[in-house]
């Protein structure tokens, strides 16, 4: 088994923890299913692709906060925003972490982490961090082990 291991980071990342309120949390770090969906749009599969799950059960993947923490301190902020749904109108509040750069290493088969890795320095798909709206602020470069 071979590793990969490449750097995230962004002014904003979200990793949403799902509640059934209108009150989005997110997790500190990057989830598996978080790197899973990054992978998975470098690769430019679709959300509902069944490649998907079979790419997660191939991969072991591990996250380790980086943060310069005498420069900048990571902390949670949280967005209020007014949806509109139709004629529905509602009220969220979304949580993100700030600040924060990690290292992903991600363990498997030799094959499949080089086609990962030329991946995310090519992506099909633009590549964001939880959400849409938090895009890394740097290319990301990996590096097989």
């Amino acid at each position: 088994m071979s590793k990969l291991v490449f750097k995230i980071s962004a002014p904003m990342q979200s990793y949403t923890i799902k509640t059934s309120s209108n009150h989005q949390y997110t997790n500190d770090r990057p989830t598996k299913d978080a790197i899973v969906g990054l992978l998975s749009a470098s690769l430019g599969y679709p959300r509902d692709d069944p490649r998907i799950n079979e790419l997660k059960e191939q991969l072991k993947v591990k996250t380790r906060d980086i943060s310069d923490l005498n420069i900048f301190q990571p902390k949670k902020i949280t967005d209020y925003q007014n949806a509109h749904y139709g004629k529905k109108n509602q009220q969220l509040w979304r949580e993100y972490i700030q600040d924060s750069k990690f290292e992903i290493s991600i363990i498997g088969e030799q094959s499949l982490l080089e086609k990962l890795a030329k991946s995310l320095t090519h992506p099909k798909f633009a590549l964001y961090l939880g959400r849409r709206s938090c895009p890394p602020d740097r290319p990301i470069i990996p590096h097989i082990i």
